[in-house]
């Protein structure tokens, strides 16, 4: 498990052995760059981490043969054009050996936003796709979130269509489906958001595994609402097939989402002082509304937990980078679930 620590620069890798997670870090992985940590990832024997800031890139870090994950990286992955300060790396999503990475402030002087699709031959990471924001509107955030299952890209726009850029859409999110080994220039499916409220930021967090795609909108109505995509015969619905939504006030539901096959959890970091994450579950191909478990931040007024998210088999990794340490300044923590 790697965990960014953007601020510092570094990213710190945690290692299982017998069943236990390492409370200190194997390796403590430092490139220099702006925002360094910002977002990370690991799939098997390859690891990244995004450093978003200037002009953007991902270092991969590939695990050696004897099982020990190296301080150099084996490459960088850089913006196929002039990304500077276009958060290239901010958000990616890696799998297997394809990535898609978000750059949601690309693009001069509009600001429209893009998504990039990079796969892995031979050591070297390769342009496969490029996904343009199809409305080309100022400051969509186009690609501030991006998720993938196999042969699916889903791209987040939580301010599209803006005003001028300085009023934010309702949002909208975006699926581009491989047909015949070729990735579409235009989007397969256009989600819309259902709630069509100035400031629903739906699309401020996607995910995807198999047959389901999730779009957060945690400014939707004060309490957030999570909207489900479930594909039928390979093809995917326009309209949700199920909403879960929180009872809790600004509490931001949905700010975060991670998804594996029948589960879901989704975060709430500002609900109460601790913050809570809720997992859902779908029982023979339809989400159940009501959550199967409600995980508290383990502190009181110490910031909430859920910042990310990341589910891979039974193991939860949960983000909290704002809780404080005992000496009273910002820590920050991850906590480790068996769900």
């Amino acid at each position: 498990m790697v965990v960014g620590s953007p601020y510092n620069s570094i990213a710190d890798v945690y290692t299982l052995t017998s069943g236990r997670w390492s409370t200190k870090p194997s390796v403590v992985l430092s490139e220099g760059d702006e925002d360094f940590g910002w977002h990370v990832g690991v799939s098997g024997n390859i690891m990244m981490v995004g450093a978003p800031g200037g002009a953007g890139v991902v270092y991969v870090y590939t695990k050696s043969v004897n099982g020990l994950w190296p301080k150099t990286p084996s490459a960088v992955i850089a913006c196929p054009v002039d990304c500077s300060y276009g958060n290239f790396g901010e958000n990616f999503k890696l799998s297997g050996t394809s990535v898609v990475i978000g750059a949601s402030n690309e693009g001069v002087p509009s600001h429209e936003g893009a998504a990039y699709l990079f796969n892995e031959s031979g050591g070297a990471w390769n342009l496969t796709a490029t996904f343009l924001n199809p409305d080309t509107n100022t400051n969509d955030l186009f690609g501030f979130s991006v998720a993938m299952t196999t042969g699916v890209v889903v791209v987040g726009a939580p301010r599209t269509p803006s005003s001028s850029g300085s009023v934010p859409g309702p949002g909208a999110a975006y699926i581009y489906a491989e047909a015949a080994g070729i990735w579409p220039t235009s989007p397969t499916v256009t989600l819309v958001d259902p709630g069509t409220t100035l400031e629903d930021t739906f699309g401020y967090a996607v995910a995807a595994s198999m047959t389901n795609v999730a779009v957060g909108a945690p400014g939707y109505s004060t309490i957030g609402q999570v909207y489900m995509y479930t594909a039928a015969s390979g093809v995917w619905p326009a309209t949700p097939t199920a909403s879960l939504t929180s009872p809790e006030q600004y509490a931001s539901f949905g700010s975060a989402l991670t998804i594996a096959l029948t589960q879901v959890f989704v975060s709430q970091p500002c609900c109460s002082s601790t913050g809570v994450v809720t997992g859902y579950m779908a029982v023979n191909g339809k989400w159940k509304t009501t959550p199967f478990v409600t995980i508290v931040g383990p502190f009181e007024d110490a910031g909430g937990i859920g910042f990310s998210l990341s589910l891979w088999s039974t193991t939860l990794a949960i983000g909290a980078p704002c809780i404080t340490s005992a000496t009273g300044y910002p820590a920050g923590f991850a906590y480790i679930y068996h769900v």
